[in-house]
This record gives C-alpha cells, structure tokens and sequence, in this order.
C-alpha cells in the first residue's frame, strides 16, 4: 500500500504518513492491472490511481505541511569539475528521453545522463537518507530535501562511485578504496552538501484505508 501510494501522489520516502505506514496494513501486496489512454499524462495517472484506491480501498486522506531537513548542494571551493553533455549524432547512441536519464543501480553507484542539478539534487536526498539511516538506525525518517545551489544551468553526464554506507568491505573489495558520499561529491564532482535549515514539505496523512480491496 505505501508504495502505491507514493507512485498516486509522486511522494518519496517520509512523505505518507498515518495509516499506510502501519505494519498491519503494509503486510499485504497487491497486483493493480489497468488500462489508460497512450496520451495520459503523469499528472493524469497519479489521479487515475487516487481514484482507484479512493474506491476500491476507501482512502481517506489529506495534505499538511511539515518540516523535512534539507541540504544545499554547492560548488566547492576549488570550483565545479563537471563538463556540459554534448548532444549526439544521429549516428551515435540512442539519445536520452526528453526528461533526462538516471541509474542508481546499487546503494554506492549513481550515474546521470544529460541531467540538470536539479534533478540530480533530487537523487542525493536519498543517498543521504541511506547514510543517515544507517548511522542513526531509524529506517521511517523522511528523505531530506537536497536543494541546487550550484550556480550550474547546464545538462551533465557522469557516474559518481562512493562507499556504499553499512557495507564493510573486504580487502580485495573495490569498493574498500571508495570514499564515502560527501568526500566523493568533492574529489570527483568538485561539489559538496551543507546542512540547512528545514525546508517545508508537502505530507499526505492518510487518515484510513482499507488492507482489502473491493472485489473485481
């Protein structure tokens, strides 16, 4: 339920809260099949799938707003050592999709194709949330905000390789001479996270939803 949840009202981690979140109620899983329009917008899907869990799992729920902890990424003091992406020949590689392109296919891996700050901001808050939550040991906090201060307007491609946080690795392990994310973020990047004051957030408190849909 939490993550049809976060997919209905593009929440990240933190952002639902009350019911949803209760063991109870996340113990079940669930297999949604539906159909939609080829043109629908994500706007569009995310109402459909309100909808959905509005009446066949009786959701009830409503917004409030609280404070997440947040960071600003900025350039470090010897400067940025990222490059602009250059757009590709019609006989390279496929080109990436309009939005951009992302891989974070392991807790110590991220790589961005032709993505802004922004969007790349976006993808630390997570990484950071993993190292916090493993030094804390509080898996249910909210994913802090990562906030662009970069100054940088350009598209960037690039791989950032860290530490994974919690791994102890071997002496033959690749990754035991990996730093860990906020050294990566300054030798390879030339970037660094500050910590901030909070930043307000959007939350969907879910006041009741049923653990069983109404039949097909």
């Amino acid at each position: 339920m939490l993550g049809l949840l976060m997919t209905a009202f593009g929440a990240e981690r933190g952002q639902i809260v009350g019911a949803a979140v209760q063991p109870s109620t996340n113990a079940n899983f669930y297999e949604v099949t539906a159909t939609m329009p080829l043109d629908t917008t994500q706007t569009q899907f995310q109402a459909m799938l309100q909808n959905l869990l509005a009446e066949r799992f009786h959701l009830v729920a409503h917004h409030e707003t609280r404070t997440f902890p947040a960071y600003e990424l900025v350039v470090d003091k010897g400067g940025s050592k990222l490059k602009e992406a250059t757009p590709q020949s019609d006989d390279g590689p496929p080109k990436a999709n309009a939005r951009g392109d992302f891989q974070n296919r392991s807790e110590g891996h991220i790589t961005m194709k032709a993505q802004t700050m922004e969007e790349f901001a976006r993808r630390l808050g997570m990484a950071v949330w993993t190292a916090e939550a493993v030094q804390t040991q509080v898996m249910n906090a909210p994913v802090p905000r990562v906030v662009d201060r970069t100054g940088l307007t350009g598209k960037y491609t690039f791989s950032l390789d860290f530490s994974p946080p919690g791994v102890v690795a071997g002496p033959d392990d690749a990754a035991a001479d990996l730093p860990e994310l906020f050294v990566a973020l300054r030798r390879k990047l030339g970037l660094r996270l500050e910590k901030t004051a909070g930043v307000p957030v959007d939350v969907i408190v879910v006041d009741s939803v049923d653990k069983a849909p109404v039949e097909n």
